[in-house]
């Protein structure tokens, strides 16, 4: 049968995605196979965007079929057709690269935002057992929908585990780094993707085994620790530093000095480094780092505090939860910062002056409601103000005394 045959079969008019009917989905689909063989609108599309074929397919699949975390009715229809190119597709290591990590987020949402939360399908969808899609033009008010095409697509990707997992092996790292961490995902597929994980961790001492340590602390209790515990003494520093990583997810309470050593001191350079868990190295440090003892709290805490320096925006909103979390442990911060301890005050300066309140010379919303959760100000000034015991100024979406409401 050729590639892609079934998408005749599907009526896409009846299916919709974030922008209606999803009618451009098989336009879309063979042109990620072939760009060559792309229509001539979607052509078009993409020289008025200035990107090349492919580029325009993927980024156009990233707003409609998935946008901004939210499933849609056409996601979990779309999931089989992307298994298949990955299959039996073209031998392309970016497209590949692609697809796996779409799956994962088409199942999950932003995988990087649940990290390091152990995913439970049969808790999740609980609610949802017995209900299904109606089909027809979606009611968009009725937010079971939204769950119900969260987790058939999630459902979808769980069903072609035995295809992705074999990119554990895969021969382009890229490929092999997004299929470890999709796996750790699917806890119900562990009798299958466990092994696999277990022979990369104790059969290779570089990304993939590192990578695979954390996964395996992610889907089997304390079946990593020996495997991290010794990964962690590696010359390769961001291999030791993700098997501290696991070490923390498998057991905080074992975890070394010499493992608390690494993800304490400055990352330099390999802050940035891609992390197919958590995005960055820096992001993956500070997640795991709020699970550490009481004892290294403060340690943590001023660790995550200089990782702010030279963070993006994104993996600013990741490491100041990060250190949110550690400073008031799941309270509020307080009214007056007159009760701040001095660890609590020093994370507060470092967010003052190194938060990401701003994005393309505008407020950055994601990190206003992050600030705003923990009852904090939501600008830099704001801070500043409270900070100083000043009264902070309302901004033009809000009203004094906004960071006090409970």
């Amino acid at each position: 049968m050729p590639l892609l045959d079934g998408l005749s079969r599907v009526d896409w008019s009846a299916l919709h995605h974030a922008y209606g009917a999803a009618v451009d989905v098989p336009d879309l689909l063979h042109a990620l196979v072939e760009p060559d063989s792309a229509p001539t609108a979607l052509c078009a599309e993409a020289k008025g965007a200035r990107r090349d074929i492919r580029d325009h397919v993927e980024w156009t699949l990233w707003g409609n079929v998935f946008h901004q975390g939210t499933r849609w009715q056409v996601t979990a229809t779309v999931v089989p057709f992307l298994v298949e190119i990955l299959r039996d597709g073209p031998k392309d290591d970016e497209l590949r690269r692609f697809l796996i990590s779409y799956l994962h987020h088409l199942a999950i949402g932003y995988p990087e935002d649940t990290f390091p939360d152990r995913i439970d399908p049969d808790e999740a969808f609980r609610a949802l057992e017995g209900k299904v899609d109606p089909g027809g033009e979606p009611d968009y008010g009725q937010d079971a929908s939204f769950g119900i095409w969260a987790r058939d697509a999630y459902l979808a990707v769980e069903e072609a585990i035995d295809t992705i997992a074999r990119f554990i092996d895969a021969d382009d790292n890229e490929s092999a780094l997004e299929a470890i961490a999709l796996v750790a995902s699917f806890p119900r597929c562990g009798t299958k993707t466990v092994p696999l994980l277990r022979e990369v961790a104790r059969t290779r001492r570089d990304q993939r085994a590192a990578h695979a340590v954390i996964s395996l602390a992610q889907l089997v209790d304390g079946d990593a620790l020996e495997d991290a515990a010794h990964l962690v003494a590696s010359d390769d520093r961001a291999v030791a530093v993700q098997a501290a990583c696991a070490v923390i997810l498998e057991d905080a309470t074992r975890v070394s000095n010499d493992a608390i050593g690494l993800l304490t001191a400055p990352l330099g350079d390999l802050a940035g480094a891609r992390s197919t868990h958590a995005g960055s190295l820096s992001q993956l440090v500070g997640r795991c780092l709020v699970l550490v003892p009481g004892s290294e709290r403060e340690r943590a805490m001023d660790a995550i505090a200089y990782q702010h320096r030279d963070a993006t925006p994104i993996e600013r909103v990741s490491l100041s939860a990060s250190l949110l979390s550690l400073a008031f442990a799941g309270e509020r911060a307080p009214d007056s910062a007159a009760g701040l301890t001095p660890p609590q005050r020093r994370a507060i300066e470092a967010i003052r002056d190194h938060g990401a309140f701003v994005i393309d010379n505008a407020q950055f919303t994601n990190y206003a409601l992050l600030m705003r959760e923990w009852g904090l100000p939501d600008s830099a000034k704001g801070v500043r103000d409270w900070l100083e015991g000043r009264e902070p100024e309302a901004g033009p979406t809000t009203r004094s005394p906004w960071w006090k409401l409970r």
